[in-house]
């Protein structure tokens, strides 16, 4: 016999939705838009929310501890860094943004482009 989830899953949120039946779901990824205050208002954060008729509603949680805050507002400002790389095709910025990936297993010597084998003349994505 299965058991039953113990967090509320999607078709549990959907339901919710559906019925207009409220529900609290305790991790969502929404546009931050205050809901953390020490982060950038445009960074998507998992805070808990209530899902209904209404829709998906973030719950503010206040301020994280100055040091998280600091790692979370520069591992956003890294990811943006990628997807500019990857929406300009640039091979320099898709580089930088390599080298400031906290989960790269690569260790760069600089951010000059032509030191990284791993990003090559021939990437068709990159100039």
């Amino acid at each position: 016999m299965l058991a039953k989830p113990a967090v509320p899953t999607s078709a549990t949120s959907a339901a919710a939705i559906v019925t207009g039946r409220d529900t609290v779901e305790l991790a969502v990824n929404l546009p931050n838009q205050g809901k953390i205050s020490n982060l950038p208002s445009e960074a998507v954060v998992e805070v808990p929310a209530v899902v209904g008729a209404a829709g998906v509603t973030g719950l503010a949680v206040g301020p994280l501890p100055e040091a998280i805050a600091a790692v979370l507002t520069a591992r956003g400002q890294q990811q943006e860094l990628t997807v500019r790389a990857a929406l300009s095709g640039s091979r320099a910025q898709a580089v930088q943004a390599l080298a400031l990936d906290p989960c790269r297993n690569v260790r760069f010597q600089s951010w000059h482009p032509d030191r990284h084998a791993a990003v090559t003349p021939s990437s068709p994505q990159l100039d």
